[in-house]
């Protein structure tokens, strides 16, 4: 049984798309992912943009269940909306759940898009950037950047 598990959620990848190119030797690395382990299709919620689709990947429940909808959101308080972050989520998400167990977490997902990327429960950004990874945890005042080496993660 393995002790460590890797979920890759790839925003917009198609497996009639990517099939072609594993078969050609294009993506030798994801290649190695998929022989040693499994691949999958997510389904995804309604509304199905990213924005709802990824708090129901995290949670397990649709947008009415976890509470993000789109994009931007209204915050009380607030003239505007904003956009939505990892505190948007109004659910457990697994990776909390892991963390709360004392497992060690690091998710990452779709990073070249600068979109908030969750790595365990405190994360505000993170991003990818010659194969490092680099995130930030705290605010404003007592901010703190991270980074792994993902070439030997």
């Amino acid at each position: 049984m393995a002790n460590r598990v890797l979920v890759v959620g790839w925003d917009g990848a198609d497996w009639d798309i990517l099939d072609p190119l594993l078969s050609a030797g294009e993506l030798p690395a994801l290649q190695e992912l998929v022989g040693r382990g499994s691949r999958g299709v997510s389904r995804s919620c309604l509304p199905s943009h990213s924005w709802a689709a990824w708090p129901t990947f995290l949670t397990g429940r649709d947008p009415g269940g976890h509470g993000v909808f789109d994009i931007l959101e209204y915050r009380p308080g607030e003239t505007r909306r904003l956009p939505v972050s990892y505190r948007s989520i109004l659910a457990p998400t697994w990776p909390q759940r892991l963390s709360e167990a004392g497992k060690a977490t690091l998710l990452v997902y779709d990073a070249s898009t600068d979109r908030t990327v969750v790595i365990g429960s405190a994360v505000d950004g993170a991003f990818t950037n010659g194969g490092m990874l680099w995130w930030s945890t705290g605010d404003d005042e007592t901010l703190t950047w991270h980074a792994v080496d993902l070439r030997t993660a």
